[in-house]
């Protein structure tokens, strides 16, 4: 299947903007998780939604490097976390000068960058005996939105994590976020995202067929029906039927090998 990419959009992977996207090295790649690390590749070709998967296989790889290199020693995976966060950007150019040429993608930096931060939070968590009510949640949560311009993405999303684990157990926003169906759309949402965008494919082409002249990748100036009712009935029909599959596939595939008996 040959399929270009838009005139002047470089992919992460690596590919010239009029390449193709299905090839023997993308799949190899794909096989062995390389797609979004290596830039020898096209990250969204062949199973799209595995390029998370694949950033995030080769940082836990490099976590648990962490974790053996600081056994017992917490403070040396802390300073070694600090470093990376602050110096990631000439650590993969000193990486890059040594082979000739750029090896990993960005994606895969700032997946590392997330993990760390996050990381670093659960050292903070750790420390912090205090819990928060409702109003003492916002009257943080709220600031750090307000001023969110002035913090990297990584820091703002690992602080926000941390006052939620925070969050006392009787407070309203943690009862919420507690609610049991919220709480299994979350159980799901790994089945959910790695199948969402297969269901999307089919649902288009069921589309197609009764000549709707939907097109979600460039058919439509504005990617769908050019109807906001259309598309919105649409997109709420895709999502039903991706959560419906999610769930058989987290019953019958997810913890099939998860759980054993």
């Amino acid at each position: 299947i040959e399929l270009g990419l838009p005139a002047g959009q470089e992919a992460f992977g690596g590919h010239p903007s009029t390449g193709s996207w299905y090839t023997l090295r993308d799949f190899i790649s794909h096989i062995f998780l390389l797609q979004a690390v290596s830039t020898h590749g096209y990250h969204l070709s062949w199973n799209s939604a595995a390029w998370t998967i694949s950033t995030e296989f080769y940082t836990y790889f490099i976590f648990a490097i962490l974790v053996l290199i600081s056994f017992r020693k917490p403070y040396i995976f802390i300073f070694l976390s600090i470093i990376y966060l602050n110096l990631n950007g000439e650590i993969f150019k000193f990486v890059h000068s040594i082979f000739g040429f750029k090896v990993f993608t960005y994606i895969f930096q700032e997946c590392i960058l997330y993990f760390l931060s996050g990381s670093l939070m659960f050292f903070i968590y750790e420390r912090i005996k205090y819990r928060f009510n409702d109003y003492i949640f916002y009257i943080f949560l709220i600031p750090c939105l307000y001023f969110k311009e002035y913090l990297t993405n990584h820091i703002l999303f690992s602080i926000v994590i941390l006052l939620v684990a925070l969050l006392k157990k009787n407070s309203i926003s943690n009862i919420i976020l507690s609610y049991k169906p919220l709480v299994y759309l979350g159980t799901i949402s790994y089945s959910f995202y790695m199948i969402h965008q297969v269901v999307l494919y089919l649902f288009i082409q069921v589309l197609k067929i009764f000549n709707l002249g939907v097109s979600f990748s460039g058919g439509k100036s504005s990617g769908g029906t050019e109807s906001i009712f259309f598309d919105t009935i649409i997109t709420i029909s895709y999502t039903a039927i991706s959560i419906i599959v999610a769930i058989f596939m987290h019953k019958f595939i997810e913890q099939k090998f998860r759980i054993k008996s």
